[in-house]
């Protein structure tokens, strides 16, 4: 049962919210480049996610997300800066992501994500 109320036009306004959708459109040599976690560790640049058992990819999934977010948001006055434009690109690396939030001065952010699991089970993370 859901008793959020919805936003309403301008309930956001002034806040400045990033949405990163996960993974990128296309990837390229970068995928693997070692970056800063931000916790004195390195990682990979990017990963390729996963894809569902109807084959859709996890970047697809992600994307339409964090575009219907976009909308919802900018609805409500919030200013948004996505991390990625489209779905068909290679994409900034994590760390950049994360500087492009803290550089834009966000307010919030959002990172989203698609778990695989077996077909059986349901619900979300």
């Amino acid at each position: 049962m859901n008793n959020a109320a919805p936003l309403t036009a301008g309930a956001l306004a002034g806040k400045k919210i990033f949405v990163d959708p996960g993974h990128n459109g296309a990837n390229d040599a970068s995928i693997n480049k070692q970056v800063p976690t931000g916790r004195g560790g390195t990682k990979p640049c990017q990963t390729t996610g996963t894809t569902s058992v109807n084959g859709v990819p996890e970047h697809t999934f992600n994307y339409a997300v964090a575009y219907k977010l976009y909308q919802v948001l900018t609805a409500a006055g919030a200013q948004v800066m996505m991390s990625r434009t489209d779905d068909t690109s290679v994409a900034s690396c994590i760390d950049a992501r994360a500087a492009a939030a803290n550089a834009w001065g966000a307010d919030a952010a959002v990172s989203i994500h698609a778990d695989g699991s077996a077909p059986v089970t349901a619900g979300f993370t």
